[in-house]
């Protein structure tokens, strides 16, 4: 076969029972493999019982998400692409993995793909038309507020605080140890809020770290750009943008190999490092 598609399961017999039909229906031609993470449940009785058609893999404790699809992947061979999927996910569409694999056919030089998810309830009533993000490039602002005149985007962090000064942004978009990824969530998340709607009030960013918070009574969550806070991401949000489009466009240029770190040091204890090898 030439396709495998893997499964990772923890606990998820109920998921397994509802999701896994339909991508065995609409999976002809390639390999269905579950990667059980030493489940309590009765995942894997479900699975012998119910999908004797499938693959079992039984890992002896749980690795987690990608520790355990690293072993999983480790154990598979005599397939040329594999496709892991999420145990909650619903095929509607025969052959539905085809266009991946005539992409990956016709682009050697492509490395991974990925195809478009919709969400499968909104509000509990089962959709077509809307986007999946979670987990991929989207998710959630923690508190939206207005105070002092001031529409406030606020990200809660319970880690430790980044000590970084960030001076412009070239210190959140250029690649070093010291790079600041908090500064360019938030950041992102107020430009997603200017774009959305035309704001009454200044939208200001903010890094609320919960541990600081409760050491400094004066503690200001606000974002600054050197030793100035932001006082309306406005100022600084075609600059960001801009930026913003020149990492997207290496990104996506074929021409660019892609370096998922210049420093070598974060893939020593990174759980993904098996796949990027």
């Amino acid at each position: 076969m030439k396709v495998a598609v893997v499964i990772l399961n923890y606990n998820g017999a109920s998921m397994l029972a509802k999701f896994l039909p339909s991508v065995i229906e609409y999976s002809p031609g390639a390999g269905i493999v579950v990667t059980d993470n030493a489940s309590t449940d009765d995942s894997v009785a479900v699975l012998r019982e119910s999908f004797p058609m499938v693959r079992l893999l039984q890992l002896d404790r749980n690795y987690g998400f990608a520790d355990g699809y690293n072993r999983a992947l480790a154990q598979l061979s005599g397939y040329e692409y594999y496709l892991l999927l999420n145990s909650d996910v619903e095929i509607r569409q025969k052959d539905w993995n085809v266009p991946m694999i005539q992409y990956m056919d016709t682009h050697p030089e492509c490395a991974a793909c990925q195809q478009k998810l919709l969400a499968l309830r909104d509000n509990g009533r089962r959709t077509t038309d809307k986007f999946e993000y979670a987990g991929a490039s989207g998710g959630f602002i923690d508190r939206l507020d207005s105070k002092d005149d001031i529409l406030r985007i606020v990200d809660y962090k319970t880690g430790g605080s980044h000590n970084e000064d960030v001076s412009n942004l070239d210190k959140v978009f250029v690649p070093s140890q010291t790079r600041n990824g908090y500064y360019l969530q938030t950041m992102l998340y107020a430009l997603a809020q200017l774009l959305h709607e035309e704001p009454q009030h200044p939208v200001v960013p903010a890094l609320f770290f919960v541990g600081k918070a409760a050491d400094d009574k004066q503690y200001d969550p606000t974002l600054k750009i050197g030793k100035a806070p932001i006082e309306a991401f406005s100022d600084y949000a075609q600059e960001f943008m801009e930026r913003l489009k020149d990492v997207l466009s290496e990104l996506f240029n074929p021409e660019i190999p892609f370096t998922q770190t210049c420093q070598n040091d974060n893939c020593k204890y990174c759980p993904y490092n098996m796949l990027c090898h």
